[in-house]
């Protein structure tokens, strides 16, 4: 395949975008495969004029390019195109949900699975190995669910505290990393599924039972409610996602 060029890879921007837009614009280009993995970038002077940018806006969307795992930049060489799903991290899964072009639902989709069957797990593991002190958090917690009001913003953020708590139970300390990760996609952009939280009742009554099988130690059982809650949930997730468009 003959290297990219400039005049083929890029579609010039208006001269008043931003560097987000700049940024955006070539991270799409790379996810579309329009830059083969391991090929340099042309030269920031060609892009520029090709892109019709000044050289310090195209300078700082590649600094952020880089901050995200889409490129490399090597001295004496220039910045090399990378596979974004090998090299980057959480800021990675942000930015594949929410596209410059609007919500990535299909990458969604993938995301509330894994939360899905990695919640539930860790919910497992949380029942092994719990303590005194995690179960009386988690009651904490249920008891300002219960007392809360039926506000979908106050909902959503009780029922995180919930789940964060549980990644503690665990014990470990890569798998609430990890967890982590996939909750701060939906937790900067929390407005957008609001109303996945609007019964607040059936909330309350899900984790009530995952709490239970957590508190008597029995794994299997915790697993399952968890599973059942996380993707009865993920569904709602979705539904509000497509909503907001």
């Amino acid at each position: 395949m003959p290297p990219e060029t400039p005049e083929n890879s890029v579609e010039p921007l208006e001269r008043q975008s931003l560097v987000d837009r700049l940024t955006a614009r070539l991270g799409e280009a790379i996810l579309a495969g329009r830059y083969d993995r391991g090929a340099t970038l042309p030269p920031e002077r060609d892009l520029a004029r090709a892109l019709q940018v000044n050289r310090t806006s195209l300078k700082h969307a590649l600094q952020r390019l880089e901050q995200l795992g889409f490129i490399a930049t090597r001295h004496g060489i220039g910045s090399v195109v990378l596979d974004p799903t090998e090299s980057a991290g959480a800021r990675l899964l942000s930015y594949l949900v929410f596209r410059a072009s609007g919500i990535d639902t299909a990458v969604l989709s993938d995301l509330i699975e894994a939360r899905t069957l990695l919640g539930a797990f860790l919910t497992r593991l949380a029942a092994e190995r719990r303590s005194d002190d995690d179960v009386a958090r988690l009651r904490g917690v249920l008891a300002d669910l219960e007392r809360a009001a039926d506000e979908p913003d106050e909902v959503q953020r009780l029922e995180l505290v919930f789940f964060r708590n549980i990644m503690r139970a665990t014990k470990n300390q890569i798998f609430v990393t990890l967890a982590s990760s996939m909750f701060a996609v939906y937790l900067g952009r929390a407005h957008v599924f609001r109303d996945a939280f609007t019964e607040r009742a059936r909330v309350h009554q899900a984790l009530g039972r995952v709490l239970d099988a957590v508190q008597a130690r029995d794994a299997g059982a915790a697993e399952q409610a968890a599973h059942d809650y996380l993707k009865k949930n993920g569904k709602a997730l979705l539904d509000a996602a497509k909503r907001a468009g």
